[in-house]
């Protein structure tokens, strides 16, 4: 697609043995049996760094006369979450994922607060290993409808509130893995992570989406796979929640004039076909460095979900090269 995204889809190699693109699929009742996507974290493996080097050396950082002031601040904000609020890090990925008897598997071990957006920020705990990973693990949903027979995919601006692409474009709603989070309570019974609790969870922080899934409905979710921004360090479990049938398709006035999340400016939709996504794209309103911007690994998973809804992937790449996609587009994160 001429100029790169500056992210990867994890090769064929790393699924297994398979002969074909490989899809994995949760609905709700992944209460009741195997997750096809699973993700759990392993306590057997141990911090790179003690707690009290972390808190030491965070503080270090946080007086550094070295650092930008935005730098400094940022460390100085993570301490005192960690020391006044107790914040707990969200798991950080320790291995590529791998195929174990037809499910994907992520490997997950403990972190702690806030390392994972220092580094994001160019900053590190000194003693942190090189070969240890910082981040955690994101879940990033497309949300796709039906409306008068034609099929649509929500967007989202990102506000400034959002550090790592302030005003870029999003395909339909992204946060990370939390199991220490309540509402909804990720963790199943079986002690592993559900993907499916947290995107519905971001759907309904993000888009304003009240409920993308209950009992009697026969939604399903797609995760393609996981992807990789090179820029930032960050990883991504992608995928895509069609809405069935039996739910109305979104009002995009009542969302927009709703409760929006202070991390979005504006919903909107566009139809879904490789045409219609690249006029989206490159016709948005430009940033603030004079190009539309939009979140790399959301690009990434606009090819995807094209690519589920039986677009030819090399007649995507015409498109979007015809539309000077990624000429036009600012993939730059906020932090770089």
């Amino acid at each position: 697609m001429g100029t790169s995204t500056h992210c990867q889809f994890y090769p064929r190699d790393s699924w297994g043995p398979t002969n074909y693109r490989p899809t994995f699929y949760c609905d709700e009742s992944q209460v009741e049996r195997p997750h096809l996507v699973r993700a759990s974290v392993d306590d057997s493996v141990p911090l790179p760094v003690t707690p009290e080097v972390f808190l030491a050396e965070l503080e270090s950082l946080s007086q550094s006369p070295e650092l930008k002031p935005v730098q400094a601040a940022l460390a100085a904000n993570v301490l005192e979450d960690v020391i006044q609020h107790g914040m707990n890090g969200y798991p950080r990925y320790v291995g590529l994922p791998t195929v174990v008897r037809g499910d994907l598997v992520i490997p997950l071990a403990r972190n702690f607060y806030g390392v994972h957006q220092l580094a994001t920020r160019g900053l590190m705990i000194p003693s942190w290993p090189q070969d240890s990973s910082p981040f955690s693990l994101g879940v990033r949903v497309a949300v796709t409808y039906r409306r008068a027979g034609r099929t649509f995919a929500l967007f989202h601006q990102r506000s400034t509130e959002n550090g790592d692409y302030a005003y870029a474009w999003d395909i339909g709603a992204a946060g990370y893995l939390n199991p220490d989070e309540k509402q909804p309570d990720v963790t199943m019974p079986d002690g592993l992570l559900s993907p499916f609790a947290q995107a519905q969870h971001e759907c309904f922080e993000e888009l304003g989406f009240p409920s993308i899934g209950t009992g009697s409905n026969p939604e399903m979710m797609e995760f393609f796979g996981v992807t990789r921004d090179t820029r930032l360090g960050t990883t991504t479990l992608c995928g895509e929640w069609r809405m069935p049938s039996s739910l109305p398709p979104p009002d995009l006035e009542a969302l927009n004039g709703g409760r929006l999340s202070r991390k979005v400016r504006e919903i909107r939709e566009c139809e879904l076909t490789p045409d219609a996504f690249a006029r989206f794209i490159t016709e948005l309103e430009p940033g603030p460095g004079g190009r539309p911007r939009m979140v790399a690994e959301a690009l990434l998973l606009t090819v995807l979900v094209l690519s589920s809804h039986s677009f030819d992937w090399s007649d995507i790449e015409d498109v979007f090269d015809f539309f000077g996609v990624m000429k036009r587009v600012d993939l730059q994160p906020s932090v770089a």
